[in-house]
């Protein structure tokens, strides 16, 4: 009982399992094909036809063209519904024969989105304790076309840090 590890770890190295006896694959086989309905000719794994295997792959095949097409058909749709091409063409040539005098400032206007309180720092020049706030904009410009009226709007996202004296008390 007192081997040293070495002499134990290779007598455990050589050991290999029993292959099964072929009487154990052939229960297992019987009882796959009895609650499968599929005969498995006493083998493990069940084997298709050629038939259902080509039925199979066909029907696949019928699946995944009728999903291309499906999302061909919705990319087609979409873009008609977009922008057609007459109106894109059109849009490049007023803006490439638009000189930038030409346009007339319609509209500005700032929304604020969102502000964030990042806390209490002190300013490094003197030392006092400021609030750092972060504010997220955005802003919205607008210019007409005189001669066609087209309308070109710009949107434009904008973030302001700000520091804020704190009255300490």
């Amino acid at each position: 009982m007192n081997q040293p590890e070495s002499e134990f770890e290779n007598e455990l190295r050589t050991l290999r399992p029993a292959p099964p006896e072929p009487a154990l694959e052939e229960r297992i086989a019987k009882r796959l094909e009895a609650a499968s309905g599929v005969a498995t000719s006493g083998r493990l794994a069940s084997q298709r036809t050629a038939a259902r295997s080509f039925q199979a792959w066909l029907s696949r095949l019928g699946w995944a063209a009728s999903g291309a097409l499906a999302t061909v058909a919705l990319l087609t749709l979409n873009d008609a519904r977009d922008v057609t091409a007459d109106s894109a063409e059109s849009l490049s040539r007023t803006v490439e024969r638009t000189p930038a005098d030409a346009l007339k400032h319609v509209e500005s206007r700032s929304e604020l989105l969102e502000a964030e309180d990042e806390g209490l720092f002190y300013a490094s020049e003197t030392n006092e304790p400021v609030r750092q706030v972060r504010y997220h904009f955005r802003e919205l410009h607008a210019w007409r076309d005189a001669e066609t009226g087209a309308l070109v709007e710009v949107e434009v996202p904008r973030e302001d840090v700000r520091f804020m004296p704190v009255a300490m008390q």
